[in-house]
């Protein structure tokens, strides 16, 4: 833990480092480090907030969900099951960054293109994101799914500990298709100004869908079977992405001029 937590403190010091040389050195637009706050900026400080906060709860929403999944799996199976569990997020990161690092990506693209009004390059910005996705992020899936070993053994965990790892890898991206759909949508509820649909959305998974969904298959099945609650929460999240991706599009064709889409289109963005 301790040596986690030196990598952690580490890899976050030389981010910043870099960011801030590319910032002050290769930036066209120069950015000081320290800056002299004027009444001004409360107004931008505002509307930053307003789009920032709902993101930053999220984040906090899926470390109180996993918590009290925590909870449940040490109580019904032991630490065994927590240990597994803890192994088999570390490794699943290596698909789920990609997609983070596209969601990252195409956010400011989406809110550029926004403030354009050029629903034609937003439509082909989502578009492409979700081929990128596809792609990357469920071959990086299946290779980890289908050869797991390799991986797991790097954490040198106990025979028992890795049969749950991989339990819990190969259930839990089965669900990476919805993932993939919800995290894409997201990027477009934080472009737009909309980032409270996306802390629902998440609060929804991590906690409302999640934790009901582990109590109960806990007490059902046995542990094999337990990680059936990521892809049930996976998939609810991605029915109710969908329902606040609909509301939004037909804000943003009454906003930007867009006129309903025809019944042979299936984006809805058509002009």
């Amino acid at each position: 833990m301790t040596g986690a937590a030196a990598a952690t403190f580490t890899g976050r010091f030389v981010g910043i480092f870099y960011l801030i040389k590319k910032l002050r050195d290769s930036s066209e637009i120069k950015l000081p480090f320290f800056t002299r706050p004027r009444w001004g900026m409360l107004r931008i400080w505002g509307g930053i907030t307003a789009i920032g906060l709902p993101v930053t709860l999220t984040t906090g929403s899926v470390a109180l969900g996993m918590g009290s999944v925590n909870r449940i799996l040490s109580a019904t199976y032991g630490n065994i099951a927590v240990a597994g569990w803890m192994i088999s997020m570390r490794i699943e990161d290596l698909a789920f960054n990609t997609l983070m690092g596209i969601n990252n990506a195409l956010v400011p693209f989406l809110a550029f293109n926004y403030g354009r009004r050029s629903v034609e390059r937003m439509k082909r910005g989502i578009r492409s994101a979700f081929i990128i996705s596809t792609v990357i992020t469920v071959t990086i899936g299946l290779l980890i799914a289908i050869y797991p070993y390799p991986l797991i053994n790097l954490f040198r965990p106990s025979g028992n500990v890795s049969e749950v790892a991989i339990q819990s890898i190969r259930l839990t991206i089965a669900g990476y298709p919805a993932v993939i759909y919800s995290v894409i949508y997201n990027s477009l509820f934080i472009a737009t100004g909309y980032s409270a649909y996306g802390l629902v959305i998440q609060i929804c998974r991590s906690m409302l869908l999640r934790i009901p969904a582990a109590w109960f298959l806990a007490q059902s099945v046995s542990l094999s079977w337990i990680w059936l609650f990521q892809p049930i929460s996976f998939v609810g999240a991605a029915a109710l992405t969908w329902l606040f991706s609909w509301i939004l599009l037909k804000k943003l064709r009454r906003d930007l001029g867009v006129s309903p889409p025809d019944k042979s289109t299936s984006d809805g963005w058509e002009r």
